[in-house]
């Protein structure tokens, strides 16, 4: 206590005396009873100090106390002279306030940096070789710019932008010819539904499928088969409402069910009717405004089975049917069976394929009617395809690939050869492709993959062959991190 008090003591000392001072000097024309007043408190405050000093002196001193370890503050870099300063000394205690020892926490700071999206880019080039039209062709098949955020702790949001070219090793690439950015994926999906359900509402790939909804420069391989790019219509893009679940037991099983406008970035062969001039144009009739009746239903249901700790098997199956262009059919069943014979490692061998089948029928569109031909029909395509690769180490991934794809066909006739189409024929053919490629990724966002195919087929299949070999060299980057959800 004697210290406080001295300390005390010395404060109200200088207070007095400086008082003291200050009245010496009388002013110019003071009110006499305020100065005595004033008088009377500075000798009041000298008898408290003399009284406290007696006090003190007669009070026994305490044992200093030990020396203790400064705690300091957690290091505050803003702040560097505060943190090296060293302690007052535990016999004079320093009563100042030292705001760089405030227990209290430092005020929180807001980032808005938390709230900017992610920004992403894939870039996928392709070469290819025909040999049967001797053609060659440099291709920049994908340039994806992907924008991803959190909304908040309900939703996340996505859009992806696309500048995409056509991979047709058989026809000479324009290199005049210019590729505009369009949007091809902008939805927003829950995040913390209860119960295991999620929506998803926008444009995107439908869960319709196994490849059919993975973007070109995610495939396992090059190109896209043929079964899928003419069953489905190459990519299963959508726009529409999509929900999920997840039911909460202890196996893992998806339920999907969606409603679009339809399914396909493009129009599928079922749909489609050749032309004389080769362009291409829609087989079925379809009305000025979308019904109900004529939305795009789809189901998914898909299920994961671990057969052993380095084993697993991923099964799905799907329906569609919607009236959009004609009445349109699809189903499909998929599998990719996994093995990891080392968890430690990277190696793994990887098998998976699927079975398509899709069928369109209603009224033919006025380009398909002519007389004496029939006005309705249906059309028909049955596909497969079966892969498997196995990766080496970090770098290596070799794979194979075999495509049965066959399609009915409508197209026009000219039965009197004047170059002016008068009729309709219907035809069916087969094509198939045994494919071998190797893939060496240099790290996860640089990517190498050589491809070769020898595809057979009959009706002049490729560019009028019924044989060919095709080389694919591909080339894969992205920047940022560039990664579509997938759902198995």
């Amino acid at each position: 206590m004697k210290p406080i008090y001295r300390s005390v003591i010395r404060a109200v000392s200088l207070i007095a005396a400086t008082t003291t001072v200050a009245f010496s000097q009388e002013p110019a024309d003071p009110e006499k009873s305020e100065i005595a007043e004033l008088r009377q408190q500075v000798q009041d405050l000298t008898r408290l100090v003399k009284d406290l000093q007696q006090k003190v002196e007669t009070t026994p001193a305490a044992a200093p106390a030990p020396p203790v370890e400064p705690v300091l503050p957690p290091a505050d870099f803003s702040d560097a002279k505060a943190a090296v300063e060293p302690p007052t000394p535990p016999h004079e205690p320093d009563l100042t306030t030292d705001l760089a020892a405030d227990p209290l926490s430092a005020p929180k700071r807001s980032d808005s940096s938390i709230f900017n999206p992610e920004i992403s880019t894939a870039i996928d080039s392709v070469a290819s070789y025909s040999a049967s039209a001797n053609n060659a062709n440099f291709t920049v098949r994908d340039i994806e710019l992907m924008v991803q955020a959190n909304v908040d702790q309900l939703a996340h949001a996505y859009v992806v932008f696309n500048a995409e070219s056509e991979l047709d090793p058989w026809t000479k690439t324009d290199p005049f010819n210019e590729v505009s950015l369009g949007v091809e994926e902008a939805a927003v999906e829950t995040t913390n539904l209860p119960y295991g359900l999620a929506v998803k509402s926008g444009q995107f790939f439908a869960d319709f499928s196994r490849l059919g909804k993975v973007h070109s420069h995610e495939l396992p391989f090059t190109d896209r088969p043929a079964s899928l790019e003419g069953i489905l219509g190459g990519e299963t893009k959508a726009r529409g409402v999509e929900l999920s679940w997840v039911p909460p037991i202890n196996h893992y099983i998806r339920f999907t069910a969606g409603a679009v406008d339809n399914i396909g970035a493009e129009e599928p062969v079922t749909e489609s009717l050749e032309t004389l001039d080769g362009e291409g144009s829609q087989l079925f009739a379809s009305s000025t405004n979308r019904s109900f009746g004529d939305i795009t239903y789809y189901t998914r249901a898909a299920t994961i089975f671990e057969l052993s700790d380095s084993v697993s098997l991923n099964v799905g199956a799907d329906y569609a049917h919607g009236t959009d262009f004609g009445t349109r059919e699809l189903a499909s069943a998929d599998f990719k069976l996994t093995w990891i014979p080392d968890a430690a490692s990277f190696n793994r061998l990887e098998i998976g394929g699927e079975v398509l089948h899709g069928k369109s029928d209603g009224a033919f569109a006025p380009d398909a009617l002519f007389a004496g031909n029939p006005t309705h029909g249906s059309s028909t395509a049955d596909g497969a395809y079966i892969y498997a690769e196995y990766r080496i180490g970090k770098q290596w991934e070799p794979g194979f690939r075999y495509d049965w794809f066959r399609p009915e066909v409508w197209a026009e006739t000219d039965s009197n050869s004047d170059g002016i189409a008068d009729g309709l024929s219907r035809s069916q053919y087969s094509q198939n492709a045994l494919s071998a490629y190797l893939t060496y990724n240099f790290d996860e966002f640089n990517r190498l993959r050589l491809e070769v195919s020898h595809l057979t087929g009959d009706s002049g299949s490729f560019d009028g062959h019924d044989d060919d070999w095709v080389g694919l060299l591909q080339w894969t980057i992205t920047i940022g991190p560039h990664k579509h959800s997938f759902q198995p």
